[in-house]
């Protein structure tokens, strides 16, 4: 497979793909009835995004359908599923994911991200907002904020945040040389909240490995009075390029 084609693949959206239903809390599965159109280039840009054995890549997305009366949730997600020859073509398949989303963020914007807790009750949620520049041919990344928090959609059952943490940033070659590691951990109380990085971050190089830009939202949960707890980790990555 060249490279021409696994790039047909990604704007066509629609090679080698399916539906397939999950469901928690006690639920039935629901197929998805949006068809092969949901596999627009906003599916790509947001989906989770795997690798798995036998050369395959998939990209899923996960959304709430219903709440019923007696508590339980239904859940549906879109899949797409790419094949791709061996490892090799496999990998560079997953680049050119990398590549396309990377494409769509040349000018600058946002990542939106959520999760639910395992017992379908909290959605927590993460926006990172970042400026890209080119320089001599490359695009540099930059987090200028990160926004987020928690919420309870369909009431909070008993359940309540023990404990939040934020961690983002941005490592990779910066326009002076050199691997530069720029990173910010902190404590949230509130429900909602903003962070700016400090003024002295510089932009890091998209298409140099390493290239890590992003956030990770970690809240531990407990249920009424009870001791025992759980986490919901939440990471939204606008740049994912590992060594």
């Amino acid at each position: 497979m060249q490279k021409k084609q696994r790039k047909l693949i990604i704007s066509i959206l629609v090679c080698v793909c399916y539906l397939c239903a999950i469901y928690a809390c006690k639920t039935e599965a629901f197929a998805s009835e949006k068809g092969s159109e949901r596999f627009n280039n906003e599916f790509i840009a947001n989906a989770n995004l795997q690798v798995k054995d036998d050369n395959i890549v998939i990209l899923s997305e996960t959304s709430l359908l219903e709440k019923m009366e007696n508590g339980e949730k239904r859940y549906v997600e879109d899949r797409l599923v790419l094949l791709a020859e061996n490892e090799e073509e496999q990998e560079a398949l997953k680049n050119d994911v990398l590549k396309f989303r990377s494409g769509k963020k040349s000018s600058g914007g946002s990542s939106y991200k959520y999760k639910w807790d395992s017992s379908g009750t909290l959605k927590a949620y993460t926006r990172v907002y970042y400026n890209v520049s080119a320089y001599a041919g490359d695009d540099y990344y930059k987090i200028t904020s990160v926004t987020g928090g928690y919420s309870y959609p369909g009431g909070s059952n008993g359940v309540s945040v023990k404990s939040q943490s934020l961690t983002f940033g941005q490592t990779g070659a910066s326009k002076q040389g050199g691997i530069v590691t720029q990173n910010s951990t902190v404590n949230i109380s509130s429900s909602s909240w903003s962070k700016t990085p400090p003024s002295s971050w510089v932009e890091v190089n998209e298409s140099k490995t390493p290239c890590l830009v992003g956030a990770n939202y970690i809240l531990k949960l407990k249920r009424g009075t009870s001791s025992s707890t759980w986490t919901v980790e939440l990471t939204n990555n606008i740049v994912y390029n590992p060594l």
